[in-house]
């Protein structure tokens, strides 16, 4: 047994560093293309930022599909039906492309009455918003496509390719657009506008570094395989991971919001601030939890014997090592944020009361985010396993009721007691999760039809 978990520790780690690193060229992208734009205009600084953020909102919502796509394709592989596997690919970015294309007509087609309308912009700011909204929109769907790429090539347990098309793609995103913003060399000036030009072109570079890896595997062929079969399986599976999504990642977050606007300016910006590096500590969760599902999917549906305990075991040992090296990385930042808490802090803030109060409530983001690793594991587990729908109505039910006790305990203890809250958030969902996958009828789950 140990040989196996060194084993699955190895593949892990070779897995979850190019997906970690992904995520940090990603973040510090963000941070150059905020500052490109900011330093140019404020008017074209918060008109991008309207903007974006409609964008980023849809993108993420699309962007589940590929996560319901990686649960199907590892079962596939799983199975070893490479055959589904491969149709599967071309279903999901047929599918991609019909959405993100109708999304492109219907953003051109009504993105003035949604910003002039819902968002009450006129004027110049308004005109930004469009010229940089009606192109940008086309990064909707090339974000679709670079999804589904990556979880095609995380399947076969090659997760560089991403970190590859990641960097390319981002650095010549932050080259085009200082040159298209500022004018640069010859470059047209053209301001928030040239923001956009800037993503798409970086984004046809990080495509072009799948195209030429998945021609180089001998991958490509002339035509697609439309399976009527994956895609009724996709859109099943798609709504209760949507649901899901938006239940956590939306409206909790906006009710959490408003309970703790109400505790005063410093809570609030003590809040935003653990956040950040609340953000920071859940990237290694993320890195290892993506490879770790995508590992354990594709065992559990293999087509070993279903009797022999060993096999069983396997999925949870490749669980187990995700949640050691996840807590061992989480557990290594927040030392040395707790060690260094005035130099680290104080990159992002020299108010000396705040990072004072940030201090005081920190070791409670630690320990929620040490739950956060066991509850975001199980859960990604449990959806992978056919339970989506039992990891919607659980996610309801108990984002619903904790809204109460995070209300009387932030109430009682201020912001100490919103974290103390979301402990017992995270810790219930670890419990019940923890509970579900070792139930003896868990592991009865139907593999996927062909």
């Amino acid at each position: 047994m140990k040989r196996i978990k060194n084993k699955y520790i190895d593949i892990l780690v070779k897995m979850s560093f190019p997906i970690l690193m992904n995520y940090l060229v990603m973040t510090l992208f963000e941070v150059l293309d905020k500052a490109i734009v900011g330093n140019y205009s404020i008017d074209d600084f918060a008109a991008v930022g309207v903007s974006a953020t409609v964008i980023y909102g849809i993108t993420g919502s699309l962007g589940v599909i590929s996560a319901a796509y990686n649960i199907i394709a590892a079962q596939y592989l799983g199975t070893g039906d490479k055959e589904s596997f491969n149709n599967s690919f071309y279903t999901v970015m047929c599918i991609s492309l019909i959405i993100g294309l109708s999304l492109i007509l219907l953003s051109l087609l009504g993105g003035k009455l949604l910003f002039s309308k819902v968002f009450r912009l006129d004027g110049n700011i308004l005109n930004l918003c469009l010229e940089y909204f009606y192109i940008a929109s086309t990064t909707i769907v090339m974000n679709m496509v670079l999804f589904n790429f990556s979880v095609y090539f995380r399947n076969l347990k090659d997760t560089k390719i991403s970190l590859y098309s990641t960097i390319i793609s981002t650095c010549l995103n932050v080259v085009f657009d200082y040159l298209f913003v500022y004018g640069k060399f010859g470059f047209p000036e053209l301001g928030a506008k040239g923001a956009a030009v800037g993503s798409i072109l970086g984004l046809i570079a990080g495509i072009a570094v799948y195209i030429i890896k998945f021609y180089r595997n001998g991958d490509i062929k002339l035509k697609g395989v439309i399976s009527k079969k994956f895609t009724h399986k996709l859109i099943k599976l798609y709504i209760p991971l949507l649901g899901q999504d938006v239940i956590e990642g939306s409206i909790f977050p906006i009710i959490l919001t408003g309970i703790i606007s109400r505790l005063g300016l410093y809570e609030i910006a003590s809040y935003n601030l653990a956040e950040s590096l609340g953000s920071i500590m859940a990237l290694p969760i993320y890195a290892f939890s993506t490879s770790a599902i995508t590992l354990s999917i594709q065992k559990s549906f293999s087509n070993k014997e279903d009797n022999s305990k060993d096999n069983e075991d396997n999925p949870k040992d490749i669980i187990n090592t995700a949640i050691v090296l996840s807590c061992f990385m989480v557990l290594i930042i927040g030392i040395f944020i707790s060690i260094f808490p005035n130099k680290v802090l104080g990159l992002i803030t020299k108010d000396a009361t705040l990072i004072l109060k940030v201090t005081k409530i920190f070791i409670l983001v630690i320990l929620m985010q040490v739950f956060n690793i066991f509850h975001q594991i199980y859960k990604s587990y449990l959806q992978g396993l056919n339970n989506e729908r039992f990891v919607l109505k659980f996610t309801g039910f108990i984002s619903t009721i904790s809204i109460s006790w995070i209300l009387l305990l932030s109430i009682k203890f201020n912001l100490i007691g919103v974290y103390i809250g979301l402990c017992i958030n995270n810790l219930i969902f670890a419990i019940v999760y923890y509970l579900k996958i070792n139930n003896k009828q868990f592991y009865s789950a139907k593999r996927p039809s062909n």
